[in-house]
Parts: C-alpha cells; sequence; structure tokens
C-alpha cells in the first residue's frame, strides 16, 4: 500500500514538472487604451499560449516603481494536454504622466516558476496632450541575439540621430544606460550575468523601441 501511495504521488509529480516544462508563451501584450492619458484608468491584455485545455489566468499582482511596472500572471496547470490560447486582461490604473516599462511574468502557480517573461514600453500623456510617436520593428536591428559578449544595434538613417539606449534586467533594474550620437552602436554585455534583458531605445523626440534579449 505505501507503494502504490508512493508511485500515484510520484505520478502526479512527474505530470507537473512535466507540463511545467512544456511551451508556455506570452504571444504578445496590449495595453489599452491605445493612446493613454493621465486621467484613463489603464489595463494590459496578455495573449499567451498554453499547452492545456483550461488555462485563463487565475490571478495576478502587480508592483510600480517609479518608472518601471512588473505584472505576475499566476495560472495552474490542467490535467487535459490540449493547445488553448488564452487572452487575459489586467487593470493597472490610473498612472502619472511619463514613460513606462511593464515587464510581464507568467507563472506556473503550483511550482511557482516563472515560464516565460515579456515586455513593452508606453507613453501616458497628459489629458490635453499629444500621444508621442514609436519606432517600428524594421527601424532598428539588434543583433546578434542571443549575445556572449556584445549587442549591435543599426538604426535607419533617416531616423534621429540622437539616442539613450536602457538595459533592464527581468526584475526592472536599469543596468545599463547610455546617450549616443550615432546611428550604429556596439554594446558591451560581457560584463551582465547570464539571462533575460531589455534594451529600450528612445531618441530626442521621445520615440522608443524596446527588444528582449538573451545574455549566454
Amino acid at each position: 500500500m505505501k507503494i502504490y501511495k508512493l508511485t500515484i504521488v510520484t505520478l502526479l509529480f512527474t505530470f507537473i514538472l512535466t507540463n511545467s516544462l512544456k511551451g508556455q508563451t506570452i504571444d504578445s501584450l496590449v495595453v489599452l487604451p491605445a493612446n493613454p492619458t493621465s486621467t484613463d484608468s489603464i489595463n494590459v491584455i496578455s495573449y499567451t499560449s498554453f499547452n492545456y485545455l483550461s488555462c485563463p489566468v487565475d490571478s495576478s499582482s502587480i508592483n510600480i516603481s517609479n518608472d518601471t511596472i512588473t505584472l505576475y500572471g499566476f495560472y495552474t496547470p490542467s490535467m487535459a494536454a490540449a493547445l488553448c490560447n488564452s487572452i487575459d486582461t489586467m487593470a493597472i490604473g490610473i498612472l502619472n504622466y511619463g514613460t513606462y516599462i511593464l515587464i510581464y511574468h507568467l507563472i506556473d502557480d503550483l511550482l511557482l516558476n516563472t515560464n516565460d517573461i515579456d515586455t513593452i514600453t508606453f507613453t501616458v500623456e497628459l489629458s490635453n496632450g499629444l500621444q508621442q510617436a514609436t519606432y517600428s520593428e524594421q527601424d532598428i536591428k539588434v543583433y546578434p541575439n542571443p549575445s556572449v559578449s556584445q549587442i549591435r544595434i543599426d538604426i535607419k538613417t533617416s531616423l534621429s540621430y540622437s539616442h539613450v539606449i536602457d538595459i533592464y534586467s527581468i526584475d526592472g533594474k536599469r543596468v545599463k544606460t547610455m546617450k549616443v550620437d550615432e546611428n550604429e552602436i556596439l554594446i558591451d554585455v560581457g560584463d551582465l550575468p547570464t539571462g533575460f534583458y531589455f534594451i529600450v531605445i528612445t531618441d530626442e523626440y521621445n520615440r522608443q523601441l524596446r527588444r528582449k534579449i538573451i545574455k549566454m
């Protein structure tokens, strides 16, 4: 009887561990309203893929520190294996005027593993202000990714010439910042620990582009 009970527990643990290692991925993040102002109540919509039949995020928590918003989405793996796409809305609330970086952690509620991380930057305008533009994905190239020692950034020469480049760790800490006046930039990341980071590129007109990078 003891062996039987142990086998059931072992199988259950193996199922949970195996499913936790499967592909739970954040497909995209969207901030609503699209052009938020300092009087809007802001929400984040997460588009997520799971290998489970039942997959909505069970709960969420949020931490706001200056211009960094860290959002945690918790889910419980289902016993039925199937591909599921989930759309979850999480409230941020009213924010002051400024530019923010939001870091979203997708967490297994049973083992408390972070299975994926994504980030998005957005600007909150004054209620009577104009929204600032953002760069498109085609305007800036960031490579190689993953990288061991250096990251190269190529910016179209027709765009702004002056930029501020910030690199954030996954917990929202700014680990590097620099101001450059060129469109071909080489950044040394050899001194950073292995892991995920986010590059935020801001020009003199406050247009921004963010990219997730991997330091090997």
